[in-house]
């Protein structure tokens, strides 16, 4: 799940809204969304998981991740106003929708959601790689990771062992 931290970290964040045709209850009163920090929002580089929520969750016996929120069909309905033609269809049937809002915790405790009375329209448009740009984003911020985690992990092992050179000279005896 996304990690935002420090005073103004949750207010006004560029964000992508991903839903489905088939993501609507069975009562027609909420449908599951899953939204991301917008890759290119100041928020978004760095972040090796942009979206709001991410829970493990068992269906059949198998182990999936869960990346969808239920909003009210009044809430979607005031993203897709902001979005407004801020939106694309991709080939799978999703449609995503660009917006800008303030976050707040999850009434669930499994994440971030979006606060649709402040929802507005995003700073940058949407095609139909985005996806795949929001995926890139996600991948070089792991990979980053990965690399500082093994240059310190070099740099500690340099450094133990002049430590331990240090620690030999301190025991043997001087010479008179």
């Amino acid at each position: 799940m996304a990690n935002l931290k420090g005073p103004g970290s949750m207010k006004a964040v560029n964000l992508i809204a991903v839903t489905y045709p088939n993501s609507v209850t069975k009562d027609n009163k909420s449908r599951y969304m899953d939204v991301q920090i917008d890759a290119r929002d100041s928020r978004g580089p760095g972040q090796s998981n942009l979206h709001l929520v991410t829970e493990r969750v068992k269906h059949e016996g198998k182990e999936r991740i869960n990346n969808g929120a239920p909003y009210s069909t009044a809430q979607f309905a005031a993203i897709k106003e902001a979005a407004g033609a801020n939106v694309t269809v991709l080939p799978n049937g999703a449609e995503v929708y660009a917006v800008k809002a303030d976050l707040m915790p999850s009434s669930r405790k499994t994440g971030l959601v979006l606060n649709t009375k402040t929802v507005a329209a995003s700073d940058h448009t949407i095609d139909a790689k985005v996806l795949d740009n929001q995926f890139a984003s996600a991948k070089a911020a792991k990979e980053a990771k990965a690399e500082a985690a093994q240059s310190a992990e070099a740099e500690a092992q340099v450094e133990a062992p002049q430590a331990d050179a240090a620690e030999v000279k301190v025991d043997e005896p001087a010479l008179a």
